[in-house]
């Protein structure tokens, strides 16, 4: 069954650092964090007085309270108990990416039109039995053609968001 820290760990080689980018619409990010949909979020507290701090941003990685915070609301958010029950680490960890990039529903959604289910975000029974019953290396190759097809047309309906295209497809 899948495991939570190495999707983390691999998510995390995508989500970066601090940046605050006028045209990300989450605003002020902190590894993917995003301070205008996550206002809540108690790390916020650790980085900003961190912010004082001659050497920020480079100061946050070395905070083992901040990365902490920053794990626990990943799991917490982002890692359903279902996640668990996908036989296939590959195939979670794409889900949790996906999850994270583009929110739960979404990506669950990517991965039932990839294993030929009802496509309703719903992750229950039947898309466990679809994704653990799949042929893992066909699904997930399936699962990135859906989320490049996603990304493509964020791009092509917002233009403000084709700066991050090439990120995003490289993420898929």
């Amino acid at each position: 069954m899948a495991l939570f820290e190495p999707a983390f760990e691999k998510t995390m080689l995508h989500e970066g650092g601090y940046a605050n980018n006028p045209a990300d619409r989450g605003g002020e990010t902190y590894r993917g964090i995003a301070r205008r949909f996550w206002p809540g979020w108690p790390g916020w507290v650790l980085l900003d007085a961190a912010k004082k701090k001659p050497d920020f941003p480079r100061c946050l990685a070395a905070d083992a309270e901040l990365q902490s915070r920053v794990a626990g609301f990943y799991r917490a958010n982002f890692w359903p108990r279902h996640f668990s029950e996908i036989k296939d680490q590959g195939i979670a960890e794409w889900l949790f990416d996906k999850s994270v990039n583009m929110g739960i529903g979404q990506a669950v959604k990517l991965l039932q039109r990839a294993a030929g289910v009802t496509a309703d975000g719903d992750y229950g029974p039947r898309t466990t039995i679809a994704v653990n019953t799949a042929d893992p290396t066909r699904l997930l190759e399936a699962c990135r053609e859906q989320a490049r097809a996603f990304y493509r047309g964020l791009a092509e309906r917002n233009p403000s968001q084709k700066q991050f295209l090439k990120g995003w497809l490289a993420r898929a």
